[in-house]
């Protein structure tokens, strides 16, 4: 039983990769060859990026004999990654899951559905940690000693750490679900903890970065800190390094005890987490006048009402707003006049700081993806909407109303302030607002029209359509890699040959007639996919 459980949750998380639109039909080999590529492109693009900082770190602690060091920062942050990207999962996975009551209906152990849930929290901290050991390992392999214990050791480290990091999630997701019934504003709580646990990631990588020098240079002293006050970072890397028996068996412990301990206190409560429920502190009902509204007004505020209630959903469709809103501050916050005086060292043109500065608003505002999993959300109450006297473009330009009007502040904030910092004209400051609008508007319907195409309806918890399907997938990659283009595309080919202001007028244009196309296309195709759409 445990087998089938756990073979039913990671075909819910991997079932869009593998069909394409309702039912079972197979994925045709050009789709097959498009998403290969593009998961090849993202992969390659990181690896590249952490390759050569892990390949600066290796060659100063590798001349010092700290090996063991450099394994340890890349456990670490593969550590503090995955943690990052998983701690909205735990929650919604264990305790909010959609099939809890059916499972409950089963005459099953409590354990075993609780390791089964666990095991996609597991694969999902593997992921993230991959994510980093990985181009670690490459670099290691290129410039140092290898050999088949090496990686035999490496391997079972690496698939021992994300342990921890599954612990730790599980640990804050009941220690939330414990509280969170009576606690009005939870979501909220969620959301400051994730921004804040990756705030504190960025500030320490961006400390590392500018303080990378002295770190090679003071790198026994650093490892002096680790060995004492990190126990199995010290192990993990003394382990993969030195090949020590010892080390290997006192990480392991560090990894295995705390995991199978907690699921083991866990899995005696977990019936009791799941049926009891606690009233919420009450809230006086103050009665007033109903007012009637238009019936979009009704679909949008159903839509906002969907996306502010949901912590994973506002973490991961709308980081790039958050990044767009923390652009201003880097502007007017930064240390030493850094951007200045790269700008008065470079000689850069006020045309090319203008350029450069609405499409870098641009380019975030491709990775918002509110509406790509707009549909999919709807799960099994879809047919709700579908009964309504609503017509299918009316519920999917409502939705696409939603991603609009949650993307505009942000926009008109950053556009607004970027531009006062920068010292931009009167056109620049109006194109940080126009094009990456523009570029917000093609988003949300490119990611209503990819839903419709793959619906993933079947969900048992939100963060299965949110994180790992295929329309958000595709809706957050072609958007950015779109305007990266249409950007590489000027500033390396017609930079010379066409003025700033004419490309961006130009670029306002070109996503504008887009999507109008999108619009279009859904206008003639929306009814009878809506109308086909069923639990895929």
């Amino acid at each position: 039983m445990l087998k089938t459980l756990v073979g039913i949750q990671l075909r819910g998380s991997l079932g869009t990769l593998l069909r394409i639109g309702q039912g079972k039909k197979r994925r045709g080999w050009a789709g097959k060859l498009f998403i290969a590529l593009a998961v090849v492109y993202v992969l390659v693009s990181i690896g590249l990026s952490l390759g050569m900082f892990f390949q600066t770190v290796l060659e100063a602690f590798h001349a010092a004999q700290l090996d063991w060091l450099y394994f340890a920062i890349a456990g670490l942050s593969g550590f503090v990654l995955s943690f990052i990207g998983s701690i909205n999962l735990a929650q919604s996975t264990l305790f909010n899951a959609r099939d809890n009551d059916l499972l409950l209906s089963l005459p099953l152990k409590p354990g075993t559905i609780l390791f089964s849930r666990t095991i996609s929290l597991y694969l999902m901290a593997l992921m993230f940690q991959s994510v980093v050991l990985l181009p670690a390992l490459v670099i290691w392999w290129l410039q140092a000693p290898f050999s088949p214990g090496f990686l035999l050791v490496f391997s079972l480290c690496g698939l021992l750490l994300p342990l921890m990091t599954t612990a730790l999630s599980v640990l804050l997701g009941w220690m939330l679900a414990a509280v969170s019934e009576r606690i009005k504003r939870k979501n909220l709580i969620v959301i400051l903890l994730s921004l804040g646990f990756l705030g504190l990631y960025l500030w320490g990588y961006g400390k590392l970065l500018d303080a990378m020098n002295d770190l090679l240079a003071r790198g026994h002293q650093i490892a002096d800190a680790v060995r004492s006050t990190l126990f199995p970072a010290y192990h993990f890397g003394q382990a993969i390094a030195h090949a020590s028996p010892g080390s290997l068996l006192l990480f392991a412990a560090c990894a295995l005890l705390p995991f199978l301990a907690l699921m083991s206190v866990l899995s005696r409560r977990y019936i009791r987490l799941l049926t009891t429920r606690r009233g919420a502190a009450k809230i006086q009902y103050r009665g007033g006048g109903m007012k009637a509204g238009s019936l979009m007004t009704g679909l949008v505020t159903k839509e906002l009402r969907r996306f502010f209630s949901s912590p994973i959903y506002i973490m991961n469709s709308a980081f790039g707003l958050f990044m767009m809103i923390a652009l201003p501050f880097l502007v007017l916050f930064d240390k030493g006049g850094t951007i200045q005086t790269l700008i008065e060292q470079l000689r850069l043109p006020d045309d090319l700081i203008g350029a450069a500065a609405v499409l870098a608003l641009a380019f975030l505002s491709g990775t918002v993806f509110i509406s790509a999993p707009s549909i999919s959300l709807e799960g099994k109450s879809l047919w709700i909407l579908q009964s309504l006297p609503v017509s299918p473009l009316q519920a999917l330009m409502a939705k696409a109303a939603c991603h609009v009007l949650i993307s505009l502040p942000p926009i008109l904030f950053s556009g607004i302030f970027l531009g006062i910092l920068l010292k931009l004209n009167v056109f620049y400051l109006l194109m940080c607002v126009l094009l990456p609008l523009a570029v917000n508007v093609f988003t949300a319907l490119l990611g209503l029209a990819l839903n419709l195409r793959f619906p993933k309806l079947d969900w048992h918890s939100e963060a299965v359509p949110v994180k790992q399907s295929m329309s958000t997938f595709l809706t957050m990659t072609l958007g950015f890699l779109l305007v990266a283009g249409v950007g590489a595309c000027y500033f390396l080919l017609l930079m010379d040959r066409m003025s700033a202001p004419v490309f961006l007028l130009i670029s306002l244009a070109l996503f504008s007639l887009i999507s109008l196309g999108i619009f279009l296309y859904l206008s003639k195709t929306a009814p009878t996919a809506w109308k086909d759409l069923s639990e895929a």
